[in-house]
């Protein structure tokens, strides 16, 4: 009983840690379900290794052939939903088996133990310092196995008297501390973390150091020479080139049937240095709100009884089959919630807190650019006042509006050009480019539409060469781009813009995300459609999508119809019905009732994999009993004498009958025949012979014994069907 509850203290811990990490790292909501599922894969080997006896096989293989029953009666299509689903749940059993193995070869090589925890303190600092959450309970359990290895090497270092046994002393120890892990594992604690603002300046210093160091020894390195794989990323560097390797990222499907281009951002950017792109906006402001408020006051100033022809409300729904971050792809007029998570808003960009999501919903606003009267709409440059921001929340009945004040919005304005409306200050000789770029034009959106066009007449390429050193500058970026190069991908044409932008007071800033080219209800997005654009703010309208990359612009918007503006079906909702699709973990009972269309319950579904387990538990009692039978009959007599003692021995416990510690067999046969015939024990003292006096077995000694095992058989069945009876 020690070793077993020794082997469940280290390896549950270590089960749970793994388990988390791999499938559910960050989440701290994490269902009960999980829990229990991985306690259950960490005892499960333990168990089978301490139980020693037939069961175990039988219990296991019952359990597999039932679930292998139902999987073989269910429907082809339930049954690739199923195992689709749910195939985080052999994830789980499997990872509890590979951690078994790892704490037995840990236990049995102690330097391997020292060395796995020594290498998950480091990726703790790693993470503590990159900010990235963890759950608490893997914390916990990481500092609970930590805390179970301290109490061994102690109890194995420690010179002292008295019982110095390893197993017996952590198990006598652990409920202790394992009762602390508990009240730490209850307590709630803050849900802002500990800034640690003099180690992330300690930490940038160092690194700004180095790479001055590197520089002046003129070594050829540079954070962003490496040639970059299409995909997305939030690194903000320009690299030499891209490379295309397809495969899918994304299934999107749409409230409504649309056609046309559709980006969908994963994270901005303000800062560039002339090399690489940074985010320093960390304002908590809600972005996404304001700047559809923004928007729906402007459509509602200029045309109210309009509105459907500039602004379609609509909803997508995003599955990340190919792409795993935390950071959230949203349309530009999204709203910030999402359906079904918990989400945060960091500089206007969304994104998950705890488990990446893979799987959720997006309510947004599509923007109508090809109607007649867009142009006039966005060239009014009128700031939203009080009246129309409260008209424009009117609209917005699905949420909560009240903590959105015109206060706010000037907040928010006033933030967006402190951040995006920085002067980068190009040389002269593109500033008389971009004159003659822009004469005769009158407002902001009518010079962006120029720089636009200007950029969209160079030339793509997928392999633009490394920047040259002397590039250090935006000024640097931009006359080397128009003036020399000519050519590049999104990276260098999105960056341009957004520069030239700012140089003309116009705030922008750098997208990077998805390029979706819609055709319908529903897409699939492919790696390589990984893009970079940008976005421009537009005074009294918001945040507006620019595609300056030669080859990639699309049309935008939709004709304008009496029936296109009638009220549009949940394409989505009716597809899959009672399914919770925007919930990745769909409960089994709800999943079966949409698979099977909400079907009278089918009896096979009983009847197969309670036939398949009778079936196997028949077969299995059959070969073992007849491979019991030829071992017993290749044995020899000395063997088949001790076989059946055992058995015998076995038999007798069933009546009460135990040889007891310090008894002799002569004491032992003289007490069973009290309770029990002479001919039942008579083979107790034959058994003595043979092991104390060397008798030789023989052939009748072995019939003997065999029949005296037929004959307690049926006593101790009679027995038992007394005490039934009783």
């Amino acid at each position: 009983m020690i070793d077993f509850v020794y082997d469940l203290i280290h390896v549950i811990p270590l089960c749970l840690i793994a388990v988390l990490s791999v499938l559910f790292r960050s989440n701290n909501e994490t269902g009960i379900l999980i829990y229990v599922l991985s306690l259950i894969s960490g005892t499960i080997p333990v168990v089978y290794l301490h139980i020693k006896s037939r069961l175990r096989t039988i219990v296991i293989g019952v359990i597999l052939t039932g679930i292998v029953g139902i999987l073989i009666t269910i429907g082809d299509e339930t049954r690739t939903k199923l195992i689709h689903e749910y195939k985080w749940g052999l994830w789980v059993l499997l990872i509890g088996i590979g951690c078994f193995f790892i704490e037995k070869i840990a236990e049995r090589y102690r330097m391997i133990k020292l060395i796995l925890l020594a290498a998950g303190f480091i990726v703790l600092v790693i993470f503590l310092f990159k900010q990235i959450t963890v759950s608490k309970c893997i914390v916990l359990m990481f500092l609970l196995y930590t805390s179970v290895t301290l109490i061994e090497e102690i109890q194995l270092r420690w010179n002292k008297e008295g019982d110095t046994k390893l197993k017996p002393h952590v198990v006598y120890v652990f409920p202790f501390v394992a009762v602390l892990f508990l009240l730490l594992f209850l307590i709630r604690f803050p849900d802002k973390p500990y800034d640690w603002g003099f180690v992330k300046s300690f930490a940038k210093a160092a690194r700004i150091r180095y790479e001055i160091i590197v520089q002046s020894l003129d070594i050829k390195k540079s954070w962003d020479n490496e040639e970059a794989k299409i995909g997305f990323s939030d690194n903000g560097g320009i690299g030499s080139g891209i490379t295309a390797d397809p495969y899918k990222v994304l299934d999107i499907s749409r409230n409504t049937m649309s056609k046309g281009a559709l980006y969908l951002g994963g994270k901005s950017f303000d800062s560039f240095d002339g090399r690489r792109w940074v985010k320093n906006d960390e304002s908590l402001i809600d972005y996404k709100m304001y700047d559809v408020l923004e928007t729906l006051g402007a459509v509602i100033r200029h045309d109210p009884a309009s509105i459907n022809d500039y602004l379609k409300n609509d909803y997508i729904y995003i599955n990340c089959v190919g792409v795993r971050t935390t950071h959230a792809f949203t349309p530009t007029k999204s709203l910030p919630g999402i359906d079904d998570a918990q989400t945060k808003q960091v500089g206007g960009d969304v994104s998950f807190i705890g488990r990446k999501k893979l799987l959720y919903k997006i309510r947004y606003y599509r923007i109508n650019r090809s109607f007649e009267g867009f142009d006039e709409l966005i060239n009014e440059n009128i700031i939203l006042d009080k009246e129309v921001l409260d008209r424009a929340k009117a609209e917005l009945t699905s949420a909560d509006m009240s903590g959105y004040t015109i206060e706010g919005y000037n907040s928010y304005r006033q933030q967006i050009y402190d951040v995006y409306a920085e002067n980068p200050k190009l040389s002269d000789r593109a500033m008389r480019e971009l004159d003659a770029i822009l004469e005769g034009t009158h407002s902001d959106y009518e010079k962006l539409e120029r720089i636009e066009d200007y950029l969209l007449k160079l030339k793509y390429t997928t392999q633009p060469g490394e920047l040259p050193e002397n590039i250090r500058s935006c000024s640097d970026f931009v006359d080397y781009l128009i003036f020399d190069k000519k050519e590049g991908y999104c990276t260098h044409f999105a960056t341009t813009f957004v520069l030239m932008a700012r140089s003309q007071g116009i705030p922008a800033r750098y997208i990077q995300g998805y390029d979706c080219m819609t055709t319908g209800r529903e897409d699939e997005v492919m790696s390589d459609r990984a893009h970079a654009w940008a976005e421009a703010y537009i005074e009294g309208f918001g945040w507006l999508d620019f595609e300056p990359t030669p080859g990639f612009k699309k049309s935008s918007g939709w004709e304008v119809s009496n029936k296109t503006a009638s009220v549009q079906t949940d394409y989505y909702s009716e597809k899959y019905k009672n399914v919770a699709y925007d919930n990745a973990m769909t409960d089994l009972a709800d999943l079966d009732n949409a698979i099977m269309d909400k079907r009278s319950f089918d009896l096979r579904l009983l009847y197969m994999p309670l036939l398949m387990v009778a079936t196997f538990v028949i077969l299995f009692l059959i070969f073992d009993s007849l491979y019991k039978r030829i071992r017993y009959s290749r044995m020899s007599h000395r063997e088949k004498v001790m076989t059946m003692w055992n058995r015998n021995l076995k038999l007798l416990r069933h009546v009460g009958l135990r040889l007891r510690e310090g008894e002799t067999l002569t004491e032992f046969e003289n007490r069973a025949q009290q309770s029990v015939a002479h001919d039942l024990v008579s083979y107790i003292g034959i058994f003595e012979k043979i092991i104390y006096a060397d008798k030789q077995v023989d052939h009748d000694d072995t019939v003997h014994f065999e029949s005296c095992n037929a004959l307690l058989k049926r006593y101790v069945l009679k027995q038992m069907i007394k005490r039934r009876h009783k």
